[in-house]
C-alpha cells in the first residue's frame, strides 16, 4: 500500500463512501402532487430577508397528504412581474367525510421580491393573487 494514500479518504471521482452510499439510497422518487380543488386564502407576511408565502385549500377528499408550493417555473423565478406557484397535494382519499383543509408555505428572498409585482397561487378551480 502506498504510504501517501489514506484509504479513508475518497480519491478524486471515487464514490465508495459510506455518505456516497447514503446518498445513493436517498433519491427521492418523483412528486405526484395534483393541484387542490380551491384556494381559499392567500397571504404573504414579511420574514427577515425576504418574506412567507403561504396558501390554504381545500382537498376534494380526505387523505390528502404531502402538501406543497410549486412554482410556475423551476427557477422559481418571477415571470412579467408575477411570481407563480401552484398548491398540490397527494391524494390518496378514501372519497368519504368532508374534505380536508390544507396549508402550504414557501420562503420568497428580498432578492426575488425586488421584481415582483404580484403574487399568485393556483388550484384546481380558482387561484388567488396578492398584489405589492
Amino acid at each position: 500500500a502506498d504510504p501517501e494514500v489514506n484509504p479513508l479518504i475518497p480519491q478524486d471521482g471515487e464514490e465508495t463512501g459510506i455518505f456516497d452510499a447514503i446518498r445513493r439510497r436517498r433519491k427521492d422518487p418523483p412528486y405526484t402532487g395534483t393541484p387542490v380543488a380551491e384556494i381559499t386564502a392567500l397571504s404573504v407576511e414579511r420574514a427577515t430577508g425576504g418574506a412567507i408565502v403561504r396558501a390554504r385549500g381545500q382537498g376534494t377528499e380526505q387523505g390528502v397528504h404531502d402538501v406543497r408550493l410549486i412554482p410556475d417555473v423551476p427557477e422559481g423565478e418571477p415571470v412579467g412581474g408575477v411570481l407563480g406557484y401552484e398548491l398540490r397535494a397527494v391524494h390518496e382519499g378514501t372519497g368519504v367525510g368532508q374534505p380536508r383543509e390544507v396549508e402550504a408555505a414557501v420562503f420568497v428572498s428580498d432578492k426575488t421580491l425586488e421584481s415582483v409585482r404580484d403574487i399568485r397561487v393556483r388550484g384546481l378551480r380558482n387561484e388567488r393573487v396578492s398584489s405589492r
